[in-house]
C-alpha cells in the first residue's frame, strides 16, 4: 500500500522559557528545528495505532525528548525509528506536547501540536478487483471477496468473516471471503446479464466487528 508522509513541523527559531515556582530559566537556541511526523495527515484515528514520529531540535537526541498527550494516550517510549504509538477514543481534537529536561533536571517546554480526531474511513469491498460493473464467469469463479481502504494511505487490514451472494433470486452464504461450492455452481450456470449481488458483508477491523454499509453488484458479461 502506498504510504504518504505528511510532515507537521513545529518550527522553533526559539527563545524558550520555563517557569517554575522556585526557579526561572530562559533557554535560547538559534536555528533549532523539531519535527513531528504524522503519516496520516495530522489526523488521529479512533481504534487505530497512530504513528507519531518526533525528531528533536539540534543538540538533543530522541532519548532526551519527552511527550505528553491530551485527549489521547501515547506510548511511554519511542521505537528505534523515533515512532510513538498514539491512541484516541473520544473527542474531536488531541494535543501532543514536547519537552526536555536540562542538565539541572528543569523541564523545558518545546511546544504543542494539534491533531484532529476522526473515525477510520469506511472500507470498500472488492470482488475480483471490482466494486461494480461487469465480470465474466471464469474471472468470477477465480475471484475472492476483499475489503480494504483502496488507495487511502492508511495500511489497515480487514478480514471478511461472512457474506451473502444473491444470484437469480437465490441467496447463498459464506463464512469466509471465498465462494462456497454452491456459489460456484450457481455462477457457472449463470448467463450473460445475470447479476451477482454481494450483501451482508461482515468484517473484522482493527477495532471491532462490523457490517459494511454497502455491497457489490456485478453483472455477468
Amino acid at each position: 500500500m502506498k504510504k504518504l508522509i505528511f510532515v507537521f513541523i513545529l518550527f522553533f527559531s526559539f527563545s524558550l522559557s520555563a517557569q517554575d515556582s522556585k526557579n526561572s530559566i530562559k533557554v535560547t537556541k538559534k536555528d533549532s528545528v523539531s519535527y513531528i511526523f504524522n503519516s496520516e495527515f495530522n489526523v488521529l484515528y479512533k481504534g487505530w495505532n497512530n504513528k507519531i514520529k518526533v525528531i528533536p531540535p539540534n543538540g538533543y537526541s530522541k532519548e532526551d525528548i519527552k511527550v505528553e498527550c491530551i485527549n489521547c494516550s501515547i506510548s511511554e517510549k519511542c521505537d528505534f525509528e523515533g515512532n510513538y504509538i498514539v491512541k484516541v477514543m473520544r473527542g474531536n481534537t488531541a494535543y501532543i506536547s514536547m519537552y526536555i529536561f536540562n542538565e539541572n533536571e528543569q523541564k523545558i517546554y518545546l511546544g504543542k501540536s494539534e491533531f484532529r480526531i476522526s473515525l477510520l474511513p469506511a472500507p470498500t469491498a472488492y470482488f475480483g478487483g471490482r466494486t461494480g460493473g461487469v465480470i465474466d464467469v471464469k474471472s468470477a469463479l477465480n475471484a475472492e471477496l476483499i475489503v480494504s481502504l483502496g488507495f487511502h494511505p492508511l495500511n489497515v487490514s480487514y478480514n471478511v468473516l461472512s457474506f451473502d451472494l444473491v444470484i437469480n433470486k437465490q441467496t447463498f452464504s459464506s463464512n469466509s471471503n471465498i465462494l462456497t461450492s454452491q456459489m460456484r455452481s450457481a455462477i457457472s450456470k449463470s448467463n450473460s446479464g445475470d447479476e451477482l449481488g454481494f450483501t451482508n458483508i461482515i468484517i473484522q477491523g482493527p477495532a471491532n466487528i462490523q457490517q459494511l454499509y454497502s455491497g457489490i453488484l456485478l453483472k455477468i458479461k
